[in-house]
C-alpha cells in the first residue's frame, strides 16, 4: 500500500501543476465586510468544546494575496445574510471585490424579505454568478413565500447556489431549518435550480443527499471541511470515497477559507489519499468548477 500523501500549503501550486492544472478552483471561500468577518471570528473564538483555532486570520487584501500561494487561482466570495436588511450591504461588498479581482467569482446572497426579488435581480444584472445561503445562520425556510420570485429568477439564470444545509450542535439553534428534506421540498417547486451542497451535506445529511443524486443531475457538492475529520463534528464515513468517485463530475473542491482550524493542504491531501486517480483530482480541483462558472 502506498504511503499517504502529506502536502503543505507551500506544495499546492506545484501539486496542481503536476496534474496539468492552472491551479485550484475553490468554490467555498468567504469574504465578508470587516465588521461581519470580525463577528464570525468572534463566534469561533468562543467555541471551547471543541475549540476552533483560525488558521488564516488576516486582513482581506492579505487573504486575497495569500490564495495564489496556496495554489488557489479562482475562488468565490461567500457571505450570508443572518437577518433582514443586511443582504444588500453584503452584496455590495462581495460584488465590488469581484470587480476589483477577476479571480473572484461574483457572489451574492439574500434573505426572505420583501426587497429580496429586486436586489437579487440587481445582483444578477451586475454579473452575479454564485449565491450563498446558510440555513442554520439565516434560520429561514427555503420555501418561504417571500423567496418564490428569488428562486424563479435564479432558476431562469441557471445560477449555482452554494447551500449550507447541515446543522451543527454549537448552541446557535436553527437546526429545524436544515436538512435534505428542505431541499427536496424546494426542488419540487423549482426543479431546475443548481444547488451545490456545502460540506457534502455533513454532518447529518450526506448519505441522504448522495442517495438521491442520481435522479437530480443539477445537484452538486463541495468538499469544504468534509473530507477530513472535523473536531467532534464529523468523521468521513467509510462509504464516502465510493460515492465521491461515483459522482466525480459533480464534486468541487471547497476549503472554507479562511476560518478553518487546519491548513488548506490538509484537505487537498485527503482528496488525493482517497486514491480515486489523477483524472478525478483534476475534475474536483479545477475542471468541474471551471465548467460551471467559467475558467476566469
Amino acid at each position: 500500500m502506498p504511503s499517504a500523501l502529506t502536502l503543505t500549503d507551500d506544495d499546492l501550486s506545484a501539486f496542481a501543476a503536476d496534474l496539468g492544472l492552472p491551479g485550484i478552483f475553490d468554490v467555498h471561500t468567504h469574504f465578508m465586510p470587516d465588521r461581519m468577518q470580525a463577528a464570525v471570528w468572534a463566534h469561533f473564538d468562543d467555541l471551547q468544546d471543541p475549540p476552533w483555532p483560525i488558521q488564516y486570520r488576516h486582513g482581506e487584501e492579505e487573504r486575497l494575496a495569500l490564495l495564489p500561494k496556496l495554489g488557489i487561482v479562482r475562488c468565490t466570495a461567500l457571505a450570508y445574510a443572518h437577518r433582514p436588511g443586511v443582504a444588500t450591504w453584503l452584496n455590495d461588498h462581495t460584488l465590488a471585490l469581484a470587480a476589483r479581482h477577476p479571480q473572484v467569482v461574483p457572489t451574492f446572497t439574500f434573505y426572505p424579505e420583501p426587497e429580496a426579488p429586486e436586489y437579487v435581480e440587481q445582483a444578477l444584472a451586475a454579473g452575479g454568478r454564485c449565491v450563498k445561503v446558510h440555513l442554520q445562520v439565516g434560520k429561514f425556510d427555503l420555501t418561504h413565500p417571500l423567496l418564490t420570485d428569488v428562486w424563479a429568477a435564479l432558476e431562469r439564470a441557471g445560477t449555482p447556489i452554494v447551500l449550507h444545509l447541515g446543522a451543527v450542535d454549537d448552541g446557535s439553534g436553527g437546526a429545524e431549518f436544515c436538512g435534505a428534506d428542505h431541499l427536496w421540498r424546494l426542488l419540487e417547486h423549482h426543479p431546475d435550480l443548481r444547488p451545490i451542497v456545502a460540506h457534502l451535506g455533513a454532518p447529518r445529511d450526506a448519505a441522504a443527499l448522495f442517495d438521491r443524486a442520481g435522479e437530480l443531475p443539477e445537484l452538486r457538492f463541495d468538499t469544504a471541511m468534509a473530507v477530513v475529520p472535523t473536531a467532534q463534528i464529523w468523521t468521513p464515513p467509510d462509504w464516502l470515497p465510493e460515492r465521491l468517485g461515483e459522482f466525480g463530475d459533480r464534486i468541487m473542491f471547497g476549503s472554507d477559507y479562511p476560518t478553518i482550524p487546519d491548513s488548506v493542504a490538509h484537505q487537498v491531501s485527503a482528496l488525493a489519499n482517497f486514491g480515486l486517480g489523477d483524472a478525478w483530482l483534476r475534475a474536483v480541483l479545477w475542471e468541474n468548477a471551471a465548467g460551471l462558472f467559467g475558467p476566469g
